[in-house]
């Protein structure tokens, strides 16, 4: 009883009348109070309204940007330039919705991407003269606006709302006659309202607390309206405890986390995910956050929970999720939402709204991972990977591009396909691309199938490059060809080796049917013909249709198999066979030499063999009619080499017979050079009578017998001079041998004669060799007595010496002579043909 006595005293005393009391004085004072407080409600209003309406536009572009990233867009300028322009569109239909005018400004392209009416110096003044995130009230052509602007970070924006100060204006007008006409109002019902509260509420109001603190629902017997109101109350206490009982079942069956926190970051209450998550941390209520959630000691830094306690505003995170030794076991994205009080603003405490999100973080790294290869790979192959719209213009072009055509890619993307290709294939390719659309169109075959075109691009410097190009349809979800892409490699090698085997297939073809020589295609294994030539049926008598088909068994075109069989054999072995000479029976029986080369090769991958055959019948008669006149020749010129040599004698024995006649030493010595000189040419032709070839000497010895006559003719005691030979094997024509003989005979000669006077003993050396080069070195020395002081050998008046002279320059050759320490006469020079070097 005494608590339903304060309640009702407290209702009058505490609650009516300070409630009319209330009520007259705003009806009093109302025009004053709102006429005071309109100012900061129309700041308040605008604010909430400019605040709204921003960050509602930031989520839509933190959407856009959010859906961007995740389709790839990231580092591809053309996919983000898409999800701009989309953005730019909702900002304009949004702002048109709710009557305000929205500006991006950005600050990459330094200009207005959405200028909404009003020029790029007005937006400048209003970002550097107001701040961000604050409202401001701006006048521009004669017209107050409200101002909020903020930045977008990613996309470099400064996005600006503007709003007509006018559309407010209406408002607050209406205000302000309504709250006169209110306050009048109330006045009158503060009066009439006291007396039906005093009258017609304590009396109820104190049974239906009664009921209430009997425990019951509360009942009421009397007037209607408390009668309503107490089943009112109490079908509102049903609904309350069956809604709180249904947010309860929603709140446990959350599969993301939540968690409450009041404003000291303690946690006051979970769902039963988050106890599931972090059950080695149990119990989770009256805990800070950051100890269980975080394992920390110390509060988290940059933490969102705090930011949105002191902002008031939505904060954003991503963190690892830490399991029970401490260590990372996921990630989790948390969204922080302020819990504010309606009334009166004020933010006590914090919702943590968490999804796990480890395994789209897992597949986000994977996409992230195929995207680096394969721009990798794009921006490293060798090929060149493109995509272009259905308006043929370039949209991605790899870097390879500039290898094969010589042009940038930012060149490329903003050049024709028609400038890329010559005429010729950009006929080809608008045929082919046509042919594709129109049974796209016509919506026949696989949507995902391709097209291979091999085209000629054109290079920056002017040349040429051959290409083969593979592309298809780009698509939409829906199916629909959005554009093209596709993959092109260099085969300008290719094309090239295929021009030159086309040429060399059409050489070969020609060569085969035109030459005279026989030329046939067998198959290895049993030797039928596969193909032959027309020099075939020609020698042979045979026509394509006697033989194609047959084995030469079968045809019995050889005359003796032991032929066939060297040929099989030098086949296996050595893949190959050449210059086989062996007899063919022709079609009329006529037998034939011929001789044959042949090679294993693979065509189609069976083995086979080609063979040339040559008739060489009348080559074989001519070269044994020949044979046998070079045998008579060569017989004939051997005895004229004998003649030749017993007619030099013959002279030589004249000389000799002579010089017995003649009493004077000088004319004798002279008589007895002479006869040396025939002798030594007599020599030479002795050498060629007894030689196999009759048009070259053997120098070596040659000389030998030369200096061993020589030695006999001016040395009477053989051990007085040493001869020392120094010669190599050199076969020699017959036209150099002889000056080269002569020139030795009188340079012996004369070192036998004057080298060694008065019986002195000494040695004379006869070097012969032949240089790299070709030429001929010839050395005759001795260590006699040397040559007298100013001897010039071209001004001697020697006979000898001069013969050797005009010898060396027959041969052109070159002559040095050394006195000192003897005498050494050292000559170079080349082959001497006599008959000019065009027979030889």
């Amino acid at each position: 009883m005494k608590s339903k006595l304060d309640i009702i005293f407290r209702l009058n005393f505490r609650i009516i009348a300070p409630v009319v009391l209330m009520l007259s004085l705003i009806g009093v004072g109302l025009s004053i109070f709102v006429l005071g407080t309109l100012s900061d409600f129309q700041a308040s209003s605008i604010k909430e309204d400019m605040v709204w309406t921003s960050k509602l536009s930031y989520d839509i572009v933190n959407r856009q940007y959010y859906s961007m990233v995740m389709s790839g867009g990231l580092r591809d300028r053309n996919l983000e330039r898409i999800y701009q322009g989309k953005t730019l569109g909702e900002l304009e239909d949004f702002g048109r919705q709710k009557d305000f005018s929205v500006i991006v400004y950005s600050e990459t392209e330094n200009r207005l991407v959405l200028n909404g009416g009003f020029p790029i110096d007005f937006i400048r003044r209003i970002e550097h003269q107001f701040p961000e995130s604050e409202t401001a009230r701006v006048k521009w052509a004669g017209k107050e606006y409200y101002v909020y602007h903020f930045g977008f970070g990613p996309w470099r924006w400064q996005i600006f709302h503007l709003k007509d100060a006018s559309q407010y204006a209406g408002l607050i007008v209406n205000i302000h006659y309504a709250q006169w006409a209110t306050g009048l109002i109330l006045v009158l019902a503060a009066v009439l309202l006291y007396l039906l509260l005093r009258w017609n509420i304590n009396r109820p109001i104190g049974q239906i607390i009664h009921s209430i603190e009997e425990g019951g629902l509360p009942v009421y017997r009397g007037i209607r309206e408390f009668e309503y109101l107490a089943g009112g109350i109490g079908r509102m206490r049903k609904s309350l405890e069956e809604r709180e009982r249904f947010l309860a079942r929603v709140f446990d069956s959350i599969q993301d986390g939540i968690s409450i926190m009041d404003t000291e970051m303690r946690i006051i209450r979970v769902n039963p995910t988050m106890e599931r998550w972090f059950r080695h941390q149990m119990p989770l209520v009256g805990k800070k956050c950051h100890l269980v959630y975080h394992g920390l000691g110390r509060k988290c830094e940059n933490c969102p929970d705090r930011g949105a306690l002191d902002g008031g505003e939505v904060r954003f995170r991503v963190v690892p999720r830490i399991g029970p030794s401490g260590e990372s076991t996921g990630w989790l994205e948390i969204f922080v939402f302020p819990l504010v009080e309606p009334e009166t603003g004020k933010v006590d405490g914090v919702i943590e709204y968490v999804r796990d999100i480890t395994e789209r973080r897992w597949a986000e790294e994977m996409v992230r991972k195929s995207e680096e290869k394969y721009r990798f790979l794009a921006d490293n192959v060798t090929d060149v990977i493109w995509t272009m719209d259905l308006d043929l213009h370039w949209t991605y072009l790899s870097p390879s591009v500039t290898l094969m055509r010589g042009y940038s890619v930012d060149e490329m993307l903003q050049m024709k396909l028609e400038d890329t290709l010559t005429p010729e294939s950009f006929k080809l390719a608008q045929k082919a691309l046509g042919e594709e659309a129109a049974l796209d169109a016509a919506g026949g075959g696989d949507p995902d199938r391709s097209r291979t075109l091999d085209l000629e691009f054109l290079r920056k410097d002017g040349g040429t490059v051959w290409g083969e190009i593979t592309t298809r349809f780009l698509r939409d979800k829906d199916g629909k060809a959005i554009g093209l892409v596709g993959v092109t490699r260099d085969i300008t090698e290719r094309k090239v080796a295929e021009d030159a085997l086309k040429e060399s297939e059409e050489r070969f073809r020609t060569a085969f049917r035109t030459s005279p020589d026989s030329i046939n295609i067998n198959r290895l294994e049993d030797g039928v013909y596969i193909d032959i030539n027309e020099g075939f049926t020609t020698i042979s008598g045979y026509s394509r249709e006697d033989v194609l088909g047959k084995s030469s068994l079968e045809i019995n075109i050889w005359a003796d198999l032991e032929d066939r069989e060297k040929l099989i054999e030098g086949l296996r072995k050595n893949g190959k066979v050449e210059n086989l000479e062996a007899p063919f029976r022709m079609k009329n029986g006529r037998i034939i030499t011929g001789l044959m080369s042949a090679k294993s090769f693979n065509l189609g991958g069976v083995p086979h063999i080609l063979s040339v055959t040559r008739d060489i019948s009348e080559l074989k008669a001519a070269q044994d009619r020949l044979r046998a006149s070079v045998e008579e020749k060569e017989l004939l010129l051997k005895e004229i080499h004998h003649r030749v040599k017993n007619n030099l004698q013959v002279i030589s024995g004249l000389l000799n017979l002579q010089a017995h006649h003649v009493t004077d030493d000088g004319a004798r010595n002279v008589y007895r050079e002479s006869q040396n000189r025939v002798s030594t040419m007599a020599l030479i032709h002795e050498e060629l009578y007894q030689a196999a070839d009759l048009t070259h000497v053997d120098l070596a010895a040659y000389i030998q017998n030369l200096t061993s006559n020589l030695f006999e003719s001016y040395v009477e005691k053989q051990d007085r001079v040493n001869l020392i030979l120094e010669t190599e094997h050199i076969e020699m024509m017959v036209d150099t041998a002889i000056p080269c003989g002569l020139i030795i005979n009188e340079l012996i000669s004369n070192s036998l004669k004057h080298a060694f006077p008065d019986g002195r003993k000494g040695e004379i050396r006869i070097g012969f060799r032949v240089l790299p080069g070709g030429e001929y070195e010839l050395i005759v020395s001795d260590n006699g007595v040397g040559l007298p002081d100013g001897f010039d050998v071209r001004k001697t008046k020697s006979m000898g010496l001069q013969l050797v002279v005009l010898l060396i320059d027959q041969l052109g050759g070159s002559l040095d002579v050394y006195g000192e320490k003897g005498t050494r006469f050292s000559m170079r020079f080349n082959e001497y043909l006599e008959a000019g070097t065009t027979l030889y």
